[in-house]
């Protein structure tokens, strides 16, 4: 499956996957690491277990791992690497994001909300070399509220759908997937049901609107600017421990 690209700041003709055509006309600073961020115009991704490991999407042929389910032909064919989970200190971090209410699946929205916010981070002139992610603060079946944001410690006006605000510190549980974006659902319930097979207990809140989490992130370590092969896209699944 082809994996999309998306730039950091906006400037990619929209029609490659969304967003709009006045972006076309701001101008991007330029990254002094020389590191350009592509749009991903076909995430290709699933899309994240719940809180009791029960992948939102249910696929052909499951099996069980630890508690989570995931595929075996569509998951291990690609031939990803997991790291092993380990519980880290993160410090608090301030960003800008997007915050959108989705329903599954989302793909369509993912790319104009990152046009939307390089947009604000050119117009403010402030470059977008921060911790890029998606952080997933409520999932309740097919509906989803994300943010898709990068930390910066710069000021950045925000107005409509921009918000600022400021990652937690704490301790969180910690595990990086290499590979096609297609089997983050995938990485995702392996790393949850770990986590209720060791009694590690997350900071949600389970309403009857979903489960609305602390602080639950996709950290892109890269992205297909830098790093082309599919096989060596790295994300770091962080989801916050609760207090105690």
């Amino acid at each position: 499956m082809e994996q999309g690209r998306r730039q950091g700041a906006p400037g990619i003709d929209p029609a490659a996957g969304g967003g709009s055509c006045a972006l076309r006309q701001i101008a991007a600073p330029k990254p002094s690491s020389g590191r350009l961020r592509f749009r991903r115009r076909h995430w290709g991704r699933q899309f994240p277990a719940a809180a009791d490991g029960r992948p939102l999407v249910q696929r052909a042929r499951p099996f069980d791992v630890g508690g989570g389910r995931a595929s075996a032909p569509s998951f291990l064919e690609k031939k990803p690497v997991l790291t092993m989970p380990r519980i880290v200190e993160r410090r608090p971090r301030r960003y800008v994001a997007v915050r959108m209410p989705v329903t599954i699946p989302f793909d369509a929205d993912v790319d104009p909300a990152f046009d939307e916010l390089f947009a604000a981070f050119a117009l403010a002139e402030v470059e977008p070399n921060g911790e890029e992610f998606m952080k997933f603060n409520r999932i309740d079946m097919p509906r989803l509220e994300i943010e898709v944001g990068m930390t910066t410690d710069a000021p950045v006006p925000v107005s409509g759908r921009l918000i600022e605000g400021e990652l937690p510190g704490g301790r969180f549980v910690s595990m990086t997937y290499t590979g096609p974006y297609d089997g983050l659902m995938d990485a995702t319930a392996m790393l949850v049901g770990w986590a209720k097979e060791t009694g590690i207990r997350w900071d949600v809140e389970t309403t009857d609107h979903g489960d609305l989490f602390a602080c639950r992130l996709e950290v892109h370590d890269n992205n297909p600017s830098i790093e082309p092969d599919p096989q060596k896209l790295v994300t770091t699944l962080l989801i916050k421990l609760a207090d105690g």
